[in-house]
């Protein structure tokens, strides 16, 4: 019992980090004017802003599932890596990196899409008991 009981209080220490690092992330993306990229970035970067309900519900209380938010973090680090580094412009960024992230994008939503459908499930069947119950 003390290992499960130390595994939950890490697991929710880390979801509790992941979701701060996940709002942060948000927030400075959707400050970051579309205008100051073109192309390939700039397309990157309309996609993540309009994500951002999606991805902030999954940091929502109630809906914090550890793998999800693991995913969503590591997208959008990905995400504004990649911005930085074509505002940084250091080096010339291939098509298939932009290609990759677009693709962890997607799963990344697909995901946090998938668990904010679970959770609206439970909640409605939460309802409809208590709407049956005698009273």
């Amino acid at each position: 019992k003390a290992k499960a009981k130390a595994k939950s209080e890490t697991d929710a220490k880390q979801v509790k980090r992941l979701s701060k690092y996940i709002r942060d992330i948000l927030h400075r993306l959707t400050v970051t004017p579309l205008d100051a990229y073109k192309g390939d970035a700039r397309r990157l970067l309309k996609r993540a802003q309009a994500a951002t309900e999606v991805f902030g519900h999954a940091t929502a209380d109630g809906n914090r599932v550890l793998a999800t938010l693991h995913k969503v973090a590591d997208s959008l680090y990905a995400v504004e890596k990649l911005l930085y580094d074509v505002g940084a412009s250091y080096w010339s960024l291939g098509r298939d990196r932009f290609d990759t992230v677009h693709l962890a994008l997607d799963k990344a939503l697909l995901a946090a899409a998938y668990d904010a459908a679970k959770v609206a499930r439970s909640a409605e069947r939460a309802d409809a008991e208590d709407g049956a119950a005698p009273m």
